[in-house]
């Protein structure tokens, strides 16, 4: 819930929970400065000096849908956070989850995990894979 009961919507970029956030100024200045922001990703919407005023303009942010990337969006990603889903056919079958884009090499994109780093055939793209902004809502 966000200011005097406004409900607050998931957050953008990875559909996790969202909270108030406020800071108090410097010495010199006693604002306080308020957002919301994830409380999963740590994702934050804009900072205002109303609390209200960022409950609204978290609510209201444009989300684009989420249709998997096509290949030139793909390639505009760079050093971005995706949602990866594999078939199972190269890659198990829930592994699906989020990797950091580093862009494309000899055939093949290049992302990492948690734990390693993957690369990923192109001519696999919508075959075996499929890459995303957000987290697909069936997967949640």
């Amino acid at each position: 819930m966000g200011i005097k009961g406004m409900e607050l919507k998931p957050c953008p970029f990875c559909g996790g929970e969202a909270e108030e956030y406020s800071t108090t100024g410097s010495l010199l200045s006693h604002m306080t400065y308020w957002t919301i922001r994830c409380k999963t990703c740590g994702g934050h919407g804009e900072i205002t000096t109303h609390p209200k005023s960022a409950t609204e303009a978290w609510n209201r942010r444009y989300e684009p849908p989420n249709e998997p990337l096509t290949l030139e969006e793909l390639r505009e990603m760079v050093n971005e956070p995706i949602w990866i889903v594999f078939d199972g056919s190269d890659h198990p079958k829930g592994a699906s989850h989020w990797y950091l884009f580093h862009g494309y090499l000899s055939g093949t994109y290049v992302v990492t995990g948690f734990i390693d780093t993957w690369k990923l055939k192109r001519s696999a793209y919508g075959k075996t894979w499929l890459a995303f902004r957000r987290r697909p809502e069936e997967e949640k």
